[in-house]
């Protein structure tokens, strides 16, 4: 089974059914654990409806054969206190290395090597699942977005309160405007997935356009002698993975003209992030 665009379920239980009994994965960045992917409840859920064969992520997603919320259900997180928007930014906060122990009941867990043989078929699982659950946790913090901005009562709602959604727009923004200019600064090999690569591109500039707007319909609420550390510093300290701490400016022209080159400035994040020196370091022959 190959991790790309359409990827085969009947392959997908394969893996699953090939795993030890009661084994889970546990996926982490920067050696932080971001959640347990637990293979058994994995399992249950492929095994009791009926999937097609051959799916594509967003309609493996989308179809009545599960919700995100049910995927997420297979995932045991390191602090189960995390909100929808809180969640996106930690465990899907990629492009980004990630790493994956293999835990057994009864021995120490232990990290895979992409070097093993006998640990690639437990890699191309973890990747396949990991892909699945940063999709449904996607789904389920914009689904959080729609409904608070779309609350009728949000013009009156306390001041505290739309600056949270304001803030929680903001670093979403970010995030995604990252995860656009990581794409399309490094040169990484997509082994002939160029098209797929582009198509990736365009969909997560189609949402950071609309959330854009919605960005702006939120800050008018707010005013301008709330307080708000948003309204007089216009920006926050970003820490993201293989990266440099840096400061990322938010929003501030709501025209398009505005928006192209906001997201244009995030190529300079990149940079001053030293992303490319970070990356050079870890793998010098592949970059």
């Amino acid at each position: 089974m190959q991790v790309g665009e359409r990827f085969s379920v009947y392959d997908l239980r394969l893996l699953l059914a090939r795993t030890a009994a009661s084994s889970e994965i546990c996926v982490r960045q920067k050696n932080d654990q971001l959640y347990i992917l637990k293979l058994d409840e994995f399992r249950q859920c492929l095994n009791t409806k009926c999937i097609p064969n051959l799916a594509t992520l967003v309609g493996f997603l989308a179809g009545p054969m599960k919700t995100a919320s049910a995927w997420l259900s297979c995932v045991e997180g390191s602090d189960v206190t995390l909100g929808p928007i809180d969640r996106f930014h930690q465990w899907n906060s990629m492009p980004s290395r990630a790493t994956y122990d293999i835990i057994y009941p009864s021995a120490e867990p232990r990290q895979l090597d992409p070097e093993s043989e006998h640990d690639a078929i437990h890699i191309l699982l973890a990747s396949q699942l990991a892909r699945i659950v940063c999709r449904a946790v996607e789904l389920t913090a914009f689904a959080w977005l729609q409904k608070e901005l779309s609350n009728p009562g949000q013009s009156q709602r306390v001041e505290s309160k739309i600056a949270e959604s304001v803030q929680q727009l903001g670093r979403t923004l970010l995030t995604l405007r990252w995860r656009v200019s990581w794409w399309e600064i490094m040169d990484v090999e997509t082994n002939g997935a160029e098209e797929q690569k582009h198509r990736y591109i365009e969909r997560v500039k189609g949402i950071c356009r609309i959330l854009y707007v919605y960005y702006f319909i939120a800050r008018r609420k707010l005013r301008p002698w709330s307080g708000s550390d948003l309204v007089s510093k216009n920006g926050m300290q970003s820490e993201y993975a293989d990266a440099d701490l840096i400061w990322e400016t938010l929003p501030h022209d709501e025209t398009l003209q505005g928006f192209e080159r906001w997201m244009i400035e995030g190529h300079d994040m990149i940079r001053q992030a030293n992303v490319p020196e970070r990356l050079f370091e870890l793998f010098p022959a592949e970059l």
